[in-house]
């Protein structure tokens, strides 16, 4: 598909423009990052990099998955065109938004010292959703089981 034919498309190119500000945004941001510490970090412990993906997750769950954040998603969604779709688009792909939570997680835990509260505070949050979702699985797996078991009697 030529560049001219994927750009006639609104959502593509809204989607192209998304995109290009997101790499934007990464050099500003790393930029900001130089000038704060005068130098790029290189490496963090085990247990920052676990927090900083457990915050990541759960900024994920709370804006595409949960429902106290249903009014930014309504806002957008009726949005048939322009950026209001492609943010429709984005706030319900948790791949996509990822890539925005876990830019903006990182970015304030190398520049904000305070960011760290939030960032622990959230990935105990995400400690507590991924036990709840484990223990759905659990009596979701039993509750089959007991139905398969009354079925065969």
């Amino acid at each position: 598909m030529a560049l001219k034919e994927l750009l006639s498309n609104d959502e593509h190119k809204w989607n192209l423009l998304f995109g290009i500000f997101y790499v934007l945004l990464v050099f500003i941001l790393s930029g900001f990052v130089w000038l704060v510490d005068e130098k790029y970090p290189t490496s963090i412990s085990v247990f920052d990099f676990i927090l900083i993906s457990l915050a990541t997750f759960r900024l994920v769950r709370l804006f595409v998955y949960d429902s106290v954040t249903t009014f930014i998603k309504e806002y957008f969604a009726s949005a048939t065109r322009g950026p209001g779709r492609t943010m429709h688009h984005l706030l319900g792909c948790p791949w996509c938004f990822g890539m925005w939570a876990g830019l903006f997680v990182v970015f304030f835990y190398f520049v904000m010292p305070m960011a760290w509260l939030v960032l622990l505070i959230l990935a105990i949050s995400g400690v507590g959703t991924f036990i709840q979702i484990l223990m759905n699985m659990i009596g979701w797996r039993a509750e089959l089981l007991k139905l398969e078991a009354k079925s065969r009697e």
